[in-house]
Parts: structure tokens; sequence; C-alpha cells
């Protein structure tokens, strides 16, 4: 209706040299189409944007929602989102969380998130070094440890990034870790849905979703969890990725195990602060281990992934953060002795450790 109501509230789709203003992201950034049949609207006219402005509010009010995941955030004017915010503090009695998401690296995701814009975006630098890391086993797992560093420095604590493993744009999590992505033949992740689409053939790619479903429930931010990989669903590029859900005797044995241990983890996110929110100091990082000490107040919690196929004793010098020699293992609630700062840590696992005095006995 808006369409045929008010032509001039949209932009051309020909640019005066008579080109197509179609997918020309860089060059023509605030005003390419994505299809020729979806008009772009111009941004830089008031009518459009307080129309726009107006229905977020309605929509937000009406359902009262807990916040918008806003698309091809960096397509829109900066000014548009300026006023979005401001609108919605005003019109909205009750808070929102906005979330976007840029395909841009972390200065351009970062130049649409403050107080006066959104709260964060998905950290997709993030997601190639997880994927490459405990996904294809492509990169070392200390690669992580480094990207995790330059995410908290380029964003800081004022903010509410949203880290993920999956997301609709890309292929699942699990098709990396079974070997079905990247394909040697079909370069497009695409094609390989619809020729070849992925099947789960290894028990160990679970354990490598369980790794990282760990990771992501132990750094600050907002995770987004992409429907389908709390199970382990596998699939190639959209539409591949878009698979019906699938739910109790619709899934397997190894589908039910991830689904349980996320569970477990996303409780221990909710009980532990310092997963949060708080301090986090690496202690080890390089090819196969992870670790790092998170502390916020009294609450302490030590994260050790090991992604190799044996059992490593790793050596950490836990203080200031921890000076208790026994520790509880938090998803299993067995006690962890220490040999000199020594911890023994089981082949394709991650521990989730605290001193027993913190609410852990």
């Amino acid at each position: 209706p808006w369409w045929k109501e008010h032509r001039d509230w949209f932009g051309s789709l020909e640019l005066p040299d008579g080109r197509k203003n179609l997918r020309l992201w860089d060059e023509q950034q605030f005003t390419t189409w994505f299809e020729p049949y979806l008009p772009s609207f111009d941004f830089s006219k008031p009518a459009p944007v307080r129309a726009l402005i107006d229905n977020t509010v309605w929509w937000a009010t009406q359902y009262q929602l807990d916040g918008f995941r806003l698309d091809a955030v960096k397509h829109i004017l900066p000014s548009f989102w300026w006023q979005f915010r401001a609108a919605l503090r005003q019109k909205v009695k009750h808070p929102l969380y906005l979330v976007g998401e840029t395909f841009k690296d972390r200065a351009g995701i970062d130049a649409f998130v403050g107080p006066n814009m959104l709260d964060g975006q998905f950290d997709f630098p993030l997601y190639d070094s997880i994927k490459d890391a405990l996904g294809t086993g492509s990169a070392p797992l200390g690669s992580v440890d480094d990207a995790l560093v330059s995410s908290e420095h380029a964003y800081g604590k004022g903010t509410l990034m949203s880290p993920l493993i999956g997301n609709h744009d890309k292929g699942r999590f699990m098709a990396y870790a079974d070997g079905d992505l990247p394909d040697p033949v079909l370069k497009k992740e695409e094609e390989v849905g619809w020729q070849k689409p992925p099947e789960v053939n290894s028990a160990s790619s679970y354990a490598k979703l369980k790794l990282a479903q760990a990771l992501l429930l132990a750094i600050d931010g907002v995770p987004m969890i992409y429907y389908g990989d709390e199970i382990g669903m596998t699939g190639a590029g959209d539409p591949d990725n878009r698979r019906d859900m699938r739910f109790h005797q619709q899934l397997t044995s190894e589908e039910n195990d991830v689904r349980d241990h996320f569970a477990k983890l996303t409780a221990l996110r909710r009980s532990h602060p310092a997963l949060r929110g708080g301090s986090r100091r690496t202690l080890l990082k390089d090819a196969d281990g992870l670790a790092f000490v998170r502390a916020q107040f009294a609450d302490r919690v030590l994260v050790v992934i090991n992604r190799a196929n044996q059992p490593r004793t790793m050596a950490l010098d836990l203080r200031p953060e921890i000076e208790a020699a026994t520790l509880t293992d938090l998803l299993s609630n067995a006690a962890v002795e220490l040999d000199q700062g020594n911890i023994v840590v089981p082949p394709m696992t991650a521990l989730f450790l605290a001193p027993r005095s913190v609410g852990n006995r």
C-alpha cells in the first residue's frame, strides 16, 4: 500500500548514468536496492522516516515486544537510527533491546552502536574465528582469544554485542564441523544446499558443537542462538540453513544430548554474572587449548577448553582471582583438585570451574 500511495517515499532503481542501483553495497551504500521487486525507502525524506518509526512504535506497544532485530543496518542513514532510538525512548514505556546485522569489520559494525543508536550488533568477525577454530579446525584455538580481545577492545563494556555460531546468511555450524563446508568444488554455499545437502555423519561433530556452545555462553554480550543450533541441525547456504525445526520424538539421541548440554550452559550463565559481564583474563592459548578466568565481585569462573582428541594437563596460574585448591565443575558438580595449579582436561571438553565456597556446594 505504501508503494502504491507514496511513490515519492522511495528511491529510484535507475542511476543518473543509466545503471540499475542494484546491490551496489559500497558505491551506493544508503540508496541501493536489494532486489528490483523490493523498493528501497528514501531515508533522507521526513515522511517515510516518520511513517516507519510510527509503525515500529505501534508494534512495540501493541505486543509488548522485547526488542527488534534490525536487518542491513549499514544501508540505512545514521540519522534515521538517531531518530528511531529517540522516538522509541519517548513513546515506548518499557525498555527495548535493539540488535542489528551489519556485514563489515569491527569498526564498521561499531559505527552503528551507541547510546543514541543500537545496543549492539552481531559480531561476525568473532563468528568467523569460532567457526574456523572449532568448526573446520582450520585455525588454532588460540586465535579465538585474539578475536575476543579485538572485539572487547573495539566495542567495550558499554555495548551489548551479540556473539553467535549460526545465522541465516551462513551455512550451519554442523556443516562445517562435519566437513560438508567448504565444498572443494562448489564455491557457493547455496549451491551445496541444492546439489549436495549436508547430513551429519560423524558423532564427533556434535562434540565440536558443544565446545562452540560453551564458548558462546562464556563470553560477554547477548548470545544469539539460531533456531536448530541447540540440537545440532545441519544445512548449507540459504535456504538449506532454514530447514524445518524438529522436536521431541523427531530428535536423535545425539541431538537430545546437545540440547540438554545447551540447557545446562544457559542455566549456568544465568546463575553466574561473571560469565555475562565480568572481567576476563587469558591464562592459556595455543593450538588446541584455551583457558580464561572471569570475575565479577565474589563470582569467579574458570573456563577451560581442550579441543584435542586426547586428555591434556594445563598449568594455570589462577591468582589473584582464584586461590582455592579445590574447584567445582559447574556442569557436573564434581570436585576438581588442583595439583600445583595443574588441571587435567578430558579430550574435546569444556570445563566451567569455580571455588566451592561461591555457591557451589
